[in-house]
C-alpha cells in the first residue's frame, strides 16, 4: 500500500469516524486482504494483471493483422477483465 492509502486508512480509524467510512482499495495485495479479514477496510479488488495484460496483447496483434490504421482521436476499445472483489 502506498503512504497516502496508510494515512487515509488510519483517518478513517479515528473515534469520530470509526463505523462511518468505507474504505475499499483496488490492489487486492495480502496485506489488504489481512486488513478487509481484520475489519480495518471493507473491500478490495484483486485485479488480474496477467489477463489485463494478455487482453492488451490480443487487441494489439489483431489490430496489426488487420492492417487497418486507428486514428489518434478515436475513443479506446473497452475490453471487461474479470476481478475478485474480495470482502468480509
Amino acid at each position: 500500500m502506498t503512504r497516502w492509502q496508510w494515512v487515509l486508512l488510519r483517518q478513517s480509524q479515528t473515534p469520530e469516524k470509526t463505523g462511518k467510512v468505507l474504505v475499499v482499495g483496488t490492489d487486492g495485495i495480502p496485506e489488504a486482504r489481512k486488513m478487509v479479514e481484520a475489519g480495518q477496510m471493507t473491500a478490495t479488488v484483486a485485479q488480474n494483471p496477467a489477463d489485463i495484460g494478455a487482453t492488451g496483447l490480443k487487441l494489439m496483434v489483431d489490430a496489426e493483422k488487420s492492417g487497418k490504421v486507428i486514428p489518434l482521436d478515436k475513443a479506446p476499445e473497452f475490453k471487461l477483465v474479470d476481478s475478485i472483489l474480495v470482502t468480509q
